[in-house]
């Protein structure tokens, strides 16, 4: 049996784009190191903060990729009927870390103090959302400025409903052009889109500028 035989082409593919992003990170920590060892120098000091905190930031996206790629296949997938508890902090803490890590500026809206249920755990919630993020932050270029409206919406029953997250930038964005290769999340994303109605969740980019993503209440 050859390689090829034994791994898809989306391993190779997913294997020398992680590799890619984890030179960049350490390129950048190397680059922070020689800034701060100039400590006493005010502008040296905050160009290796900053270097340190765009290499956590790319860290913490390829942490969130790596973590959808470990989803079982969908016919694998095992999902509690009654659901996962996701409490404020929980919503409040992956909004942080939205913005630690892409610089997003999160706002909370018709969000209430009680907790709610839906299939996906916080872990998974917050990696579909990094790696959205991500894929809006390179479409969008570094300075762009990019907001994540989060907010619960009812049926009209109002025993239903679903948490939603619009991710979108100011102004629009050009349309993705074709690149030698895919970065690590936009390559997570490929994979765990199909996983997304099994979990009674959707992710729709209807504008180049905008990425919906929601998941149901289970009750």
């Amino acid at each position: 049996m050859s390689t090829t035989d034994t791994h898809p082409p989306e391993v190779f593919e997913l294997a020398a784009s992680v590799a890619h992003s984890l030179n960049n990170v350490i390129a950048v920590l190397y680059a922070a190191s020689s800034h701060l060892e100039s400590a006493g120098n005010p502008r040296s000091l905050e160009r290796g903060s900053r270097a340190v905190a765009d290499a956590c930031g790319s860290a913490l996206c390829l942490s969130a990729a790596l973590s959808l790629f470990a989803l079982p296949p969908v016919g694998m997938l095992s999902i509690p009927s009654d659901g996962q508890v996701l409490h404020p902090d929980d919503i409040a803490r992956i909004s942080e870390t939205l913005e630690t890590a892409t610089r997003i500026k999160p706002s909370l809206h018709d969000l209430d103090d009680k907790p709610v249920k839906t299939t996906l755990d916080r872990d998974t919630l917050q990696s579909f959302l990094l790696c959205a993020a991500a894929v809006l932050r390179r479409a969008a270029g570094r300075d762009a400025q990019l907001h994540c409206d989060v907010r619960r919406s009812n049926d009209s029953s109002g025993t239903a409903g679903r948490l939603e997250f619009e991710l979108y930038c100011e102004g629009s964005v050009a349309v993705d052009s074709k690149r030698a290769s895919r970065d690590p999340c936009e390559l997570a994303l490929a994979y765990a889109v199909t996983h997304l109605p099994v979990m009674d969740a959707r992710m729709e980019r209807s504008r180049p500028e905008n990425i919906r993503f929601s998941v149901d209440f289970t009750g």
